[in-house]
């Protein structure tokens, strides 16, 4: 598979239109192989971590007169990347998953790879400062061996272990270390009564009895009990110090080999998605004389099955899991009462909302503001952009602010947004407000949305349906007027050649300014006031974008003519 330059999907707006910070953000994020900066990047910090670590070993030896100047060269050219990486990792933090707040670099120091990365450079510093330092703190540059762990996906299995574990291990930790305390406290006063004075305090029977029955590697259990009941303590004592230790490593190893069958299994899911998706991308939907371009609309599960051998269990297993495809039960067709047809659809997913694709050639704006909730709209809208060629920012995930969930056309956090209400740790909602509103005066944005079966074909909305004498909308009525021109045109007279061959010339009807989404809390209305640039809502009826193959793409048709007739009138 063919990586890309930089891969830094889901990351906020203000970020992703910077390239030197994009190639940060990619090296230093969690997908380290993804993209050729993070391979190029990430491939000579581990070449760094050994050297470094080689030098350390090597001029702690006889053999250091040997090597003096290599010693030098990698000491600092090493002390001085890692000090770099640690403070764009503290000043990016909120960007590599230590939370979107003030207090992000705090979480990541505290972090256990955190401290081991200060830890590994505070030598070097104070070589730097020429601060005199014992040679046990020397000794932590061999911590920097340990940064390797970033880029071994066992030791990730290792903290989800322990984290899935940590109640029961706590739990047993703490029954044994009270249970071998009491025992300790029994056994110190019997002791006593025997006349011994081995022990002089509780403590330090509790490690003795520890120390003795796990093999006294530190010489700390020399002496021994004289009583009969002190001897028998000891014995039950020592069976529990090695309790101490056998049973958290038991649960641990259990949870470690699960999170490796775990890890194992969303390896199968994620191949299996990666040949979904790439039965979409191959395709070609709309017939061989579709002059546009667009993919399959949807798979049904027989087709997916036959084609890719794979089982129901393991269909479902994978949609349940990946954020781009989605299971829908549609009619079969309009007669039909009830949902007989199971359909599996894809949208690409490249951000923390859905899907984005810039145009900066292009002033024209496409937004799909409900590709998760309504069906068909994602392929309808997609198929445009590509297609026409334009900047597109599309809804695929369902976004939730302080729990409660986003709507598309309409939301109280659309209006918020305005009034600069909205925190940033909403970062899909942030991230897809801050897109849809980066064009400027002069621009047009179209959101094409869904509209009820009861509507006409296409529903046009420029005005308040309240007061449809004033358009709110568009700074140029002329300009206005052209636009209208060019969707009416364009609805009238739709000619398409269908994959069986067959010629169809059709006309679609079209309301205007009848649901009314200038409102405080619309889409629209948050658009026009942060950007000042024409806003267009067009909604395609819902039996068009769940109807037959003939009326879908005669309407794709049709909306590809309208934008592009758009696009010419504002590139030009």
């Amino acid at each position: 598979m063919k990586l890309p330059a930089i891969n830094i999907s889901g990351m906020p707006a203000d970020v992703t239109h910077n390239r030197i910070k994009n190639a940060i953000i990619d090296v230093l994020d969690g997908d380290l192989w993804t993209s050729k900066v993070s391979v190029a990047g990430n491939s000579i910090l581990i070449l760094a971590i050994f050297l470094s670590t080689a030098e350390y070993l090597i001029s702690n030896s006889t053999y250091m007169s040997e090597f003096s100047t290599f010693s030098f060269i990698i000491k600092w050219s090493a002390g001085l990347l890692f000090v770099v990486e640690v403070l764009l990792r503290l000043y990016y933090a909120r960007f590599l998953g230590y939370g979107q707040n003030v207090l992000a670099p705090f979480f990541y120091a505290f972090s256990f790879i955190g401290i081991i990365d200060i830890l590994t450079i505070i030598p070097f510093i104070f070589d730097i400062a020429d601060i005199r330092f014992p040679e046990s703190v020397a000794a932590v540059r061999i911590l920097r061996l340990w940064r390797i762990v970033r880029y071994i996906p066992a030791f990730q299995s290792i903290s989800e272990a322990f984290q899935s574990k940590k109640e029961e291990i706590f739990v047993t930790l703490l029954a044994v270390v009270l249970l071998s305390l009491s025992l300790s406290a029994v056994m110190f006063h019997y002791e006593q009564a025997a006349g011994s004075n081995a022990f002089r305090s509780i403590l330090e029977v509790f490690v003795w009895s520890i120390g003795k029955y796990t093999g006294d590697y530190g010489s700390i259990a020399q002496a021994s009990p004289v009583s009969l009941m002190g001897k028998f303590i000891a014995t039950a004592n020592g069976l529990l110090g090695i309790a101490l230790f056998a049973i958290p490593a038991g649960l641990l190893a259990s949870a470690f080999i699960d999170q490796l069958a775990e890890r194992r299994k969303l390896e199968d899911i994620g191949k299996r998605k990666e040949k979904i998706e790439e039965l979409f991308r191959d395709s070609s939907g709309g017939g061989k004389h579709f002059k546009y371009r667009a993919h399959w609309r949807n798979l049904s599960m027989d087709t997916l099955q036959s084609k890719l051998l794979l089982s129901e269990d393991e269909i479902f297993e994978t949609i349940r899991l990946a954020e781009s495809l989605r299971f829908r039960a549609m009619k079969s067709g309009p007669t039909a009462l009830y949902n007989d047809t199971r359909i599996i659809e894809w949208s690409d997913v490249n951000t923390s909302y859905g899907y984005r694709s810039i145009n900066k050639l292009s002033r024209l704006f496409l937004v799909n503001p409900c590709g998760e909730s309504e069906r068909c709209i994602s392929h309808f809208s997609y198929s445009v952009s590509q297609s026409m060629e334009i900047s597109y920012f599309s809804r695929e995930l369902p976004l939730f602010h302080l729990k409660e969930k986003v709507g598309s056309n309409t939301s109280v956090f659309y209006d918020q947004y305005i009034h600069h209400k909205v925190p940033v740790r909403s970062i899909g909602l942030w991230n897809f407000l801050q897109d849809v509103t980066q064009a400027k005066l002069g621009d047009i944005v179209i959101i094409l949305s869904s509209a009820a079966s009861g509507r006409k074909d296409f529903v046009l909305e420029y005005e308040d349906k309240d007061s449809p004498e004033i358009s709110n909308s568009f700074s140029d009525q002329h300009r206005l007027a052209k636009v209208r021109q060019i969707v009416h045109e364009a609805a009238s007279d739709t000619f398409y050649r269908s994959a069986t061959e067959k010629d169809i010339r059709r006309s679609f009807s079209i309301e205007e300014n009848t649901i009314g989404l200038m409102k405080a809390n619309s889409l629209l209305k948050t658009v026009r006031e942060k950007t000042k640039a024409d806003i267009l809502a067009l909604h395609i009826n819902i039996q068009i974008l769940t109807g037959d193959d003939d009326t879908y793409y005669s309407a794709l048709t049709s909306v590809c003519n309208m934008i592009h007739g758009i696009k010419s009138l504002y590139n030009h």
